[in-house]
C-alpha cells in the first residue's frame, strides 16, 4: 500500500535532499579549486616568462636594426674617409630624437672615437670598451649591457660598410657606430606598465627576496660583451588566482552555514505560505466573495490552485449574471427613453404637417396666412427628413455597415456652402455666423469623405445654432502637415463637465433637462463621433457652463496638387445646352403623389413629359421615343427596379441624361446609381429649387 506522506514530511526530505546535496558540491569545488591552483600558477609563471622575453627582444630588435641600417652606407663611408663632421652631426646625432636613443657614438677604423652625442639625460663620454671591438672580428654587429655611473645602457654596435655591401662581410669595416638605449627609471617604467608587473634590478649574485604567496616572477640577465650577467631585472606580478582561490574556500563554508540556516527558515516560510495562508484564503473568499483573494489563492500550487478556479468560476457567473440583468434593466430604460423621445420628436413636426395642411382647405385665407403655413410645413418636413437620416445613420453604424467613399473636393469650397447654408437661419436669430479658412482655396483641395466631413461639419454648427441665443459661432479649420483640425466656437449655453464625457453617447439627450427646451433625438453627435473616427480622427469639445462651447475634430487628409478652385456655374456651359421648352422628360415613377409634384415642377419650366410606371414600361416608352432628352428614373419600382432598367437603357444608348430618384438616402446610393449608369442623383423628398440646379447642368431652364 502507497505510503501518504504528508506536506510537512515532504518539506523535510526535500530539505535533507538538499543538505546532502549542497556538501557534495562543496567537496567537488573545494576539489576543483585546489587542481586548479598549480594549473592556474604555472600556466600564468610561463605566461609571464613569454611576455618578458618577447618584451625584451622586441626593445632589443628596434635598437639593434637602427644600428645595422645606418651601417651600410656609401654617404657615411664617405663622412669617415673624410672626417665629415657636419654630415655626423645632420645624420649621426639625430638617431637620438627620431628612434628616442639616448647615445651614439662613431669610431674610425684605427678605433679613435670621431663623433658621439647623447640625450639631456646622459652626460658620461666616451664609455666603449676598447676590449668589446674585438669582437667585431665574430660578427659584424654586436648587442651587450654595461654598467656605468649613471645606469645601465644597452647598447648594439656595427662595423661600417659600402651600400652594396649589406651583409658587412664583403668589406673590411669603414668605421664603427654604437647606439644605446639608458635603462633609467622612466624607461623601467615603461617596461612595467607594458608588462603589466613591478621591475627591480639585482646584483648578479644576489638572491631574490621571498615573494608573496600570490605572486609569480621571472628574472632576466643582462649580459655584458662578454656574455657575463653585469646585472639581473625581476619582473613580478600579483596572482589574482590564488586570491580567488582563497576568497572561493572562505564563500563555500559560508555557503554552507547560510544554506543550513535557510533550509530551516524555509521549512517555517513553506508551512505557512502553503498550508495556513491558503486555509485562511479560503475562509475570507467564503466569507466577503472577493475576487482578489481568489487571484490570490490561484497562485498557490496543487489541489488549493484548483479550489481558486472552482470558487473563480462561480464568482464569475455571479458577476455575469448581476452585469446581464443591470444591462437589460438598462436597455429596457434606453429603449423606453429613446421610444418616448423619438415618439415626441415624430410627432411633433407631423402635427405641424398635418395642422397646417388642413388650415390651408380653410377658402378665407390671405395669401401672406398661406405662405406662412406653407414655410412651416416645409420646416416640418426637413425636420421629419433629419430624423429619419439619423435613425439611418445610427442603424448603419450600429451594424457595422458604415462605408467610406474617399473622392477629391475641395475644403473651402464646401465650408463656403456650408456657411451659405446656415448664415440666413443663424443671422434671424440675430447671431454672427463666421467661417476662418486658413488656406487660401488652391491650398485645400484634399481626398476624403465629402459626405462625412459635411456631415460633421453641418452637425456641429447646426448643434451650435441649436444651444446659441446671442453672439456669435464661428468655424473654420487649419492644416497641420497631413492633419486637419477643424473648430466650432459657439457663445451658448455651455456644457458642464459632467456632460461632456458622455455627450458622444447614444439618446443622451434624453436624459437631461435639456431635451425639453430644444429638439433632437440625440443621435447627432453620436453619428458625427462615429464618423470621425471612421475617418482615422478624433473629436472632442471645451466648455463651461454659460460659456459657450468648442468643439474640434481632426481627420487626415491626402494633399493634392495645388489648383484653381473647381466651379459648378452653370452660365458657362449654357451654350451647348438645349433650352427647357424644347426638352422631353421621362419621369419613371410608380408612385402617384411623387410623380405630380415632378410634373408639376417641370410644367413650370414649359418641358414635354411622359410618364411610365415601372423599369419595363420605361424602357419600352424610350425605345418609342428616342428623342428623349431627361429620364427621371425612380430606383425602387414594381416589376423591374430602376436599375436594372439603366442597365438596360444604356445597352443600346449611352447619350440619354438619366438622374436617380430614390428615397433611400444613404451616403453611398450616389456611387451605386452612378455605377449603374445614371448621370446624376436626388434623394426624396425631392425639392423643386435642388432638382432645377440638378436639371441646369442639362439644360437652359426657362423662367
Amino acid at each position: 500500500m502507497k505510503r501518504n506522506y504528508g506536506v510537512n514530511s515532504r518539506l523535510l526530505l526535500i530539505i535533507t535532499i538538499t543538505g546532502v546535496l549542497f556538501i557534495l558540491v562543496m567537496m567537488a569545488l573545494y576539489l576543483s579549486e585546489r587542481r586548479s591552483y598549480n594549473i592556474v600558477f604555472d600556466s600564468s609563471q610561463k605566461q609571464l616568462e613569454q611576455e618578458v622575453n618577447a618584451l625584451i627582444k622586441i626593445s632589443n630588435r628596434t635598437q639593434g636594426d637602427v644600428a645595422w641600417d645606418y651601417t651600410y652606407w656609401d654617404e657615411f663611408v664617405s663622412a669617415l674617409k673624410y672626417n665629415d663632421k657636419d654630415w655626423y652631426q645632420e645624420n649621426i646625432s639625430t638617431i637620438i630624437s627620431s628612434f628616442h636613443m639616448d647615445y651614439v657614438s662613431v669610431y674610425d677604423p684605427t678605433l679613435n672615437i670621431i663623433h658621439e652625442a647623447s640625450s639631456d639625460d646622459v652626460k658620461i663620454r666616451h664609455f666603449i670598451p676598447d676590449s668589446v671591438f674585438s669582437e667585431f672580428v665574430k660578427s659584424p654587429e654586436i648587442s651587450f649591457y654595461i654598467a656605468t655611473s649613471e645606469g645601465i645602457f644597452e647598447i648594439n654596435g656595427a662595423s661600417v660598410h659600402p651600400s652594396n655591401d649589406p651583409t658587412h662581410e664583403a668589406t673590411k669595416p669603414s668605421g664603427y657606430l654604437f647606439v644605446a638605449k639608458l635603462w633609467n627609471n622612466r624607461f623601467i617604467e615603461e617596461l612595467s606598465n607594458l608588462s603589466g608587473t613591478t621591475i627591480s634590478l639585482l646584483e648578479p649574485d644576489n638572491t631574490p627576496a621571498k615573494q608573496d604567496k600570490f605572486m609569480v616572477s621571472t628574472s632576466v640577465n643582462l649580459n655584458g660583451w662578454n656574455g657575463k650577467p653585469i646585472r639581473s631585472i625581476m619582473f613580478t606580478r600579483e596572482h589574482e588566482g590564488l586570491k580567488l582561490f582563497k576568497q572561493s574556500s572562505s564563500r563555500m563554508i559560508l555557503l554552507l552555514l547560510a544554506s543550513i540556516i535557510v533550509s530551516w527558515l524555509l521549512i517555517r516560510f513553506s508551512l505557512i505560505r502553503w498550508v495556513v495562508r491558503p486555509l485562511n484564503l479560503i475562509k475570507s473568499i467564503i466569507a466577503t466573495e472577493d475576487l482578489m483573494h481568489v487571484g490570490e489563492l490561484r497562485k498557490v500550487p496543487g489541489e488549493f490552485k484548483q479550489i481558486a478556479e472552482i470558487f473563480g468560476l462561480h464568482l464569475r457567473q455571479k458577476e455575469e449574471l448581476i452585469a446581464a440583468k443591470e444591462k437589460a434593466e438598462e436597455s429596457e430604460r434606453l429603449k423606453s427613453s429613446f421610444l418616448t423621445n423619438i415618439s415626441h420628436e415624430i410627432r411633433t413636426p407631423m402635427n405641424g404637417i398635418m395642422g397646417f395642411a388642413g388650415l390651408l382647405k380653410e377658402p378665407d385665407l390671405t395669401g401672406e396666412q398661406q405662405q406662412k403655413y406653407i414655410k412651416i410645413i416645409e420646416e416640418s418636413g426637413t425636420r421629419m427628413i433629419n430624423i429619419i437620416n439619423d435613425l439611418v445613420n445610427i442603424s448603419k453604424i450600429e451594424s457595422g455597415l458604415l462605408d467610406l467613399n474617399i473622392t477629391q473636393f475641395n475644403l473651402n469650397e464646401l465650408l463656403d456652402y456650408i456657411y451659405a447654408y446656415f448664415k440666413p437661419e443663424v443671422e434671424r436669430k440675430g447671431i454672427q455666423l463666421l467661417l476662418d479658412k486658413k488656406l487660401p482655396t488652391n491650398e485645400v483641395t484634399i481626398k476624403s469623405d465629402r459626405e462625412k466631413v459635411y456631415s460633421i461639419v453641418t452637425n456641429l454648427v447646426k448643434n451650435a445654432s441649436k444651444f446659441t441665443n446671442d453672439g456669435f459661432i464661428k468655424f473654420g479649420f487649419d492644416k497641420v502637415d497631413n492633419e486637419l483640425t477643424f473648430f466650432v466656437h459657439d457663445t451658448g449655453i455651455g456644457i458642464s463637465s459632467e456632460k461632456q464625457k458622455v455627450i458622444f453617447n447614444r439618446f443622451i439627450q434624453a436624459d437631461t433637462s435639456l431635451s425639453k427646451d430644444y429638439e433632437g433625438a440625440g443621435l447627432g453627435l453620436t453619428i458625427t463621433k462615429a464618423y470621425v473616427e471612421a475617418l482615422g480622427g478624433k473629436i472632442w469639445v471645451k466648455s463651461e457652463p454659460d460659456f459657450g462651447s468648442s468643439f474640434y475634430f481632426t481627420i487626415p487628409c491626402e494633399s493634392m496638387p495645388k489648383c484653381e478652385p473647381q466651379t459648378n456655374n452653370p452660365t458657362n456651359k449654357k451654350s451647348g445646352l438645349k433650352s427647357s421648352s424644347m426638352l422631353k422628360v421621362l419621369i419613371a415613377e410608380d408612385d402617384n403623389s411623387s410623380d405630380i409634384l415632378l410634373t408639376q415642377f417641370l410644367n413650370e419650366i414649359d418641358a414635354d413629359i411622359l410618364h411610365a410606371r415601372n423599369g419595363k414600361e420605361a424602357i419600352e416608352i424610350f425605345k418609342q421615343n428616342p428623342d428623349i432628352d431627361i429620364i427621371l428614373m425612380d430606383i425602387k419600382m414594381p416589376k423591374m427596379d430602376g436599375l436594372e432598367a439603366t442597365k438596360e437603357i444604356r445597352s443600346f444608348n449611352e447619350d440619354v441624361i438619366i438622374i436617380a430618384q430614390t428615397a433611400y438616402a444613404l451616403s453611398n446610393d450616389r456611387e451605386m446609381v452612378i455605377t449603374a449608369g445614371c448621370n446624376d442623383h436626388i434623394s426624396k423628398p425631392i425639392i423643386k429649387k435642388e432638382l432645377f440646379s440638378i436639371l441646369s447642368k442639362y439644360a437652359k431652364l426657362a423662367n
